[in-house]
């Protein structure tokens, strides 16, 4: 069975998600600037949109990581691409050029590490490690919270 799910990429919901209550309170919008939002579709095109975690724009080789096992990879100069990163993924920053995830807000662990070592970051892109490929050259504004990555 295991063999049999290897390459099955799980729905990022089980069933169909209900619509938020449209709720526009401080509380709600904070949460959503802290946490990232969840219930947010992904944005149309080929750029990735998320929330701008750290500061400054960087062009550079990604390499996509789905474990602090396989961020051994990560050589000096390139963009860590992963779903999270957790305290055991700190020592990685100090190589990478710049970080994207998946989830996250502004107080996430990968915005606030990525704000102490001065590397651009884009956090709660919601599909940077489907739509980025390893390898890839892609720009991280963490200015604007973008991600570009090449029409070809």
């Amino acid at each position: 069975e295991a063999a049999r799910f290897a390459g099955v990429t799980p729905p990022p919901f089980l069933g169909v998600p209900s619509p938020m209550l449209n709720i526009d309170c401080a509380i709600v919008r904070a949460s959503a600037k802290f946490n990232g939002n969840l219930y947010a579709p992904p944005g149309p095109g080929s750029d990735l949109t998320g929330m701008a975690g750290s500061r400054g724009k960087v062009t550079g080789p990604a390499r996509v990581v789905h474990s602090v096992d396989e961020a051994a990879r990560l050589k000096a100069g390139e963009i860590l691409v992963a779903s999270h990163t957790l305290p055991s993924w700190t020592p990685f920053f100090a190589s990478a050029a710049a970080v994207v995830t998946n989830v996250g807000g502004i107080l996430c662990h990968a915005a606030v590490v990525a704000r102490e070592y001065g590397i651009p970051a884009v956090v709660g892109t919601g599909r940077a490690t489907v739509a980025i490929r390893d390898g890839q050259i892609i720009e991280v504004d963490g200015d604007a919270g973008i991600v570009r990555l090449p029409t070809s």
